[in-house]
């Protein structure tokens, strides 16, 4: 594909085409013209040919040799330009040519194209081409950009790597500039805050967290920058419509390839559901405590049960036929067996299900939390 540019790396007083053309315009007017033509075009550091409207290579150099790997005495009047350009680039190369040549046409002097050289190697060229005054010949210099046109690739190979971790992670990830305004966003930081990517990126802080967690964040974010040290803002919310999450933020202080502070990177976890956990947790260790210490008042209160038991039992063994309070010695049995049970399954509890209690409290279902009811 080509890139056409008409600002590319060659600037215009370095240009071997234009001092190359002048100098074959005073080559004609001085016998001395020759010698400077050549000596100019030899030892330019850019590999330069010239061609003719047929696209025969009618002169290279050598710095043209060593980019094709070709001899001079193989080029020259031998081969044809577009012997050196990629198929699929040939067509629109040799359009330009002719174009070149034709008046009321203004092709592009300058742009990109792969090179194939003579074993066959593809190395992608910057050209710029004009036409040699009062010829049919034009001239082109060639610049290898191939070192560019791979490290951008790497570069973008990178950074797509870069993206699909940071997308595949299930912390929300961030960057923000000095003034906190986000720059950068990860899929899990969309779907943490409830925000599209669009709206997140060059949002400001204030404008996504409470005013509470935004003085919270100001805070952290200078001491990050003050100390250069990592820091943490705990517990903020953030959200829209009504829709607050939890969140936890590491704030990290970004720098240049100089060591200058140029913003701010965030890992953003969402700590609702840790902080439910949490709070399950406090909750379970509250009952537990309760319950340990029922079951040791549970423990305690059986001998005394015991014992009202053994002694009502014992009345009722010693009680006179026809004795008015033989009844009531039977619901003392009654009870002390239902407390019994009770206790028991006070001791036998381990699970927690509650039930309904006066002015919408919960108290401990015994029955559904005891082993000794399953």
């Amino acid at each position: 594909m080509f890139i056409t540019n008409e600002q590319k790396h060659v600037a215009a007083g370095e240009n071997p085409v234009n001092s190359t053309a002048a100098t074959a315009d005073f080559e004609r007017n001085d016998p001395r013209g020759d010698a400077l033509y050549r000596t100019v075009f030899e030892n330019t550091n850019t590999a330069l040919l010239v061609m003719e409207a047929d696209t025969t290579v009618a002169m290279v150099n050598r710095q043209f040799e060593a980019l094709s790997g070709y001899s001079r005495e193989a080029i020259e009047g031998k081969m044809k330009w577009p012997r050196f350009v990629h198929p699929n680039d040939r067509d629109l190369m040799t359009a330009y040519h002719h174009r070149r040549r034709r008046e009321a046409t203004d092709p592009p002097n300058v742009y990109e194209f792969r090179f194939v050289n003579a074993v066959g190697e593809i190395r992608h060229i910057l050209l710029r081409v004009g036409m040699i005054p009062g010829t049919e010949q034009s001239i082109g210099s060639l610049i290898d950009i191939t070192p560019r046109i791979e490290a951008e690739k790497a570069l973008q190979a990178s950074e797509e790597k870069y993206r699909t971790i940071l997308d595949s992670i299930d912390e929300g990830y961030c960057e923000l500039d000095l003034k906190g305004n986000l720059t950068f966003v990860n899929d899990p930081m969309c779907r943490i805050t409830g925000f599209d990517r669009q709206t997140l990126l060059n949002m400001n802080n204030r404008e996504y967290a409470s005013e509470e967690t935004a003085q919270e964040m100001y805070t952290v974010f200078n001491q990050v920058f003050q100390t250069g040290k990592p820091s943490r803002v705990s517990r903020f919310q953030v959200g829209k419509d009504g829709r607050r999450a939890h969140l936890e933020m590491v704030v990290s202080l970004a720098r240049d390839e100089h060591g200058n502070p140029v913003g701010f990177r965030g890992l953003v976890r969402d700590v609702a559901e840790r902080a439910k956990a949490e709070a399950e947790r406090i909750e379970f260790e509250r009952l537990q405590g309760v319950l340990e210490m029922a079951g040791a008042v549970c423990h305690e209160l059986n001998q005394p049960l015991q014992s009202i038991m053994g002694y009502s039992q014992l009345l009722q063994l010693d009680a006179p036929e026809g004795f008015s309070g033989i009844d009531y010695l039977q619901k003392i049995v009654n009870q002390v067996e239902r407390m019994k049970e009770i206790t028991g399954k006070l001791m036998g509890i381990t699970r927690y299900e509650t039930v309904e209690y006066l002015n919408g409290s919960k108290i401990v279902d015994i029955h559904k939390s005891s082993a000794r009811e399953h």
